[in-house]
């Protein structure tokens, strides 16, 4: 699909966006101020053929608020992923990643793929908040084999959310990555993936996860030592202190 004919389908949905029954809530007015001609404007803002940082801005502004996160602007920004212009592209992907809405994913995935580094590194980014199944392979590839070291942190950083044993392995692969960013990321991602922590050697995770029957079971509780029921200023000190 050509910029244009992108743009101009956009320009239906800014339409419809614009003429819908949309009322502002009360709170809605005293936070936002924005107008439902405010938003036209906007939205047409977003669809010009023109210039990519007025397509750029509109949709900064746009996502800013609740009721631009929601319904056609979203489908208007997962269009825009694939605008011409790496900015906007950008622009479009953090939208979708603070909607938070799961139904543009394949948005977000295909994002992924770009070929400027910065809407790849977004993309990792939004990811880290709209999750699916379909995230995960692309995710494991760019955490090992992407060029930018940001979109291996970014994308090492998302896999947190994927209790997955094939998710463990990559993280235990990011512990060796040259970059310290993409290791540290590693870290912190096996330590929420499993409640454990065995620094930087992969080795010692290794040992660690495979003494637990379910590596994502988080650690058992330290046993501390019992005291009377009635000593609730916890007075009494354990035997041989």
């Amino acid at each position: 699909m050509t910029l244009r004919t992108t743009l101009l389908a956009l320009a239906g949905l800014a339409a419809l966006a614009g003429g819908c029954a949309d009322p502002i809530r009360p709170v809605d007015k005293l936070v936002d101020r924005v107008k439902p001609t405010d938003r036209r404007e906007l939205a047409a803002q977003a669809f010009n053929l023109d210039d990519p940082d007025s397509r750029r801005e509109a949709i900064v502004k746009l996502s800013s608020h609740d009721w631009g996160r929601q319904g056609t602007y979203l489908k208007a920004y997962a269009l825009l992923t694939e605008d011409t212009d790496p900015l906007v592209r950008s622009a479009a992907v953090v939208a979708l990643g603070r909607a938070g809405d799961p139904e543009h994913l394949p948005a977000l995935v295909g994002a992924l793929e770009d070929s400027d580094p910065r809407v790849r590194i977004d993309a990792a980014a939004a990811l880290a908040r709209v999750h699916g199944e379909a995230a995960v392979e692309p995710l494991r590839r760019h955490a090992s084999q992407d060029a930018n070291p940001d979109v291996r942190v970014r994308s090492v950083e998302a896999l947190r959310h994927y209790p997955r044993r094939d998710v463990l392995d990559t993280l235990l692969a990011a512990l060796v990555d040259p970059e310290f960013g993409v290791r540290h990321a590693a870290r912190q991602s096996l330590g929420a993936l499993t409640g454990e922590e065995a620094g930087y050697d992969p080795r010692r995770w290794s040992e660690a996860l495979s003494a637990k029957d379910d590596p994502f079971a988080p650690p058992a509780p330290a046993e501390t030592a019992s005291r009377p029921w009635w000593d609730v200023l916890n007075l009494t000190a354990p035997e041989g202190s």
